[in-house]
């Protein structure tokens, strides 16, 4: 498929998580936050960014790659609803999907490798060089490079690494609380 065509789709893709999601938190009491924009310049930062494919694609990778980390971050809040944390694990597998196509796009590997900054946002791959899971050194009981085991596990992002990654591409409205 053309570019054009796998962009499109992940942004089809991902009109329909934001409905889920919304439709989500409003079946279980919530009230979705609707009174912020999406600044895809990240308060100017990416001036180019609907002007210039490179920074257009670097960017939806760094969003998708935030989304994946992001989800894996608050998983374990939704352990205590099996519905909310199937839902939330197939977006990450989705998420997933988009941002290993993304990188191809840009010539890269479908993964990470350690903590390799090809985003627009380094935070974004924080952490990724580690290679301890489940409390085990997987370097230490393994004859596989770090750079492969890197690349086999993905990080998960606090929220509030999160927000701090995102808050630029946030735009408050005048009705937004603060």
């Amino acid at each position: 498929a053309s570019d054009r065509a796998v962009i499109e789709q992940i942004g089809r893709n991902e009109e329909r998580h934001v409905v889920f999601l919304t439709t989500g938190i409003t079946g279980i009491g919530g009230s979705p936050d609707i009174s912020t924009q999406f600044d895809h310049t990240g308060s100017g930062k990416l001036p180019d960014v609907f002007r210039n494919y490179k920074t257009f694609v670097k960017l939806a990778q760094t969003n998708e790659e935030t989304g994946v980390r992001a989800y894996k971050g608050q998983a374990p809040f939704l352990m205590d609803s099996p519905t909310l944390l199937t839902a939330a694990l197939r977006i990450h597998s989705c998420e997933g999907r988009h941002v290993a196509e993304l990188r191809r796009l840009r010539g890269l590997k479908g993964w990470i490798s350690d903590s390799e900054n090809t985003g627009a946002d380094e935070r974004t791959y924080a952490g990724e060089g580690n290679t301890t899971h489940g409390g085990i050194n997987m370097a230490s009981v393994s004859k596989v490079s770090h750079r492969a085991l890197s690349e086999a596990f993905d990080e998960p992002l606090t929220r509030a690494q999160v927000m701090a990654i995102i808050s630029p591409f946030i735009r408050r409205t005048a009705s937004t609380p603060t």
